[in-house]
């Protein structure tokens, strides 16, 4: 879900035994995260504020609600913002050269944590040799966990089913 599914992207070309990857809810680049999280005085302004930390001081952390409390964590250390940033732009710069598995990217029209636009100009740069974008009516950045979980997850095993047919 969201920096997971750029995680497993990243990794994933370097893992030689999967047939493919899902994604929900990836980001494009740190802007595509909410405008409340990213506003002057807001938690991005805060956490920039704050990642500047002379070497040696304590950690700090900011504190955010989750949309689902039990499945998200409610503080961030300010440090995973710059490994976040970095790792997109890894994953940007090397995108071209990976050598990608069939990839899935589902999202919500609706994601108010991370934009639609940012996930579908991801999909958009990824050269999968299948590649399929399903955009749900839904509100929610947790939507596998979701009124629509369901159809969610039949949309992701039918993905996975399909490629798996293909194989044999």
């Amino acid at each position: 879900l969201g920096i997971g599914g750029i995680l497993a992207l990243a990794l994933q070309s370097r893992i030689t035994d999967i047939d493919a990857l899902f994604m929900v809810a990836p980001p494009q680049k740190i802007k595509d995260y909410p405008n409340e999280f990213l506003t002057s005085g807001g938690l991005w302004s805060q956490m920039i504020k704050r990642a500047g930390l002379p070497g040696g001081e304590k950690e700090e952390w900011i504190i955010y609600l989750p949309e689902i409390p039990e499945f998200r964590y409610s503080t961030h250390p300010i440090s995973v913002v710059k490994q976040l940033d970095t790792l997109l732009e890894h994953v940007e710069a090397k995108i071209k050269e990976m050598q990608l598995k069939p990839l899935l990217v589902v999202q919500s029209r609706n994601n108010h944590f991370i934009n639609p636009r940012g996930s579908q100009k991801l999909f958009d740069t990824i050269p999968a040799p299948i590649k399929e974008y399903y955009l749900f009516d839904v509100k929610g950045h947790v939507i596998i966990r979701g009124s629509a979980r369901e159809r969610i997850s039949n949309a992701i095993a039918g993905f996975l089913h399909s490629i798996a047919t293909d194989r044999k």
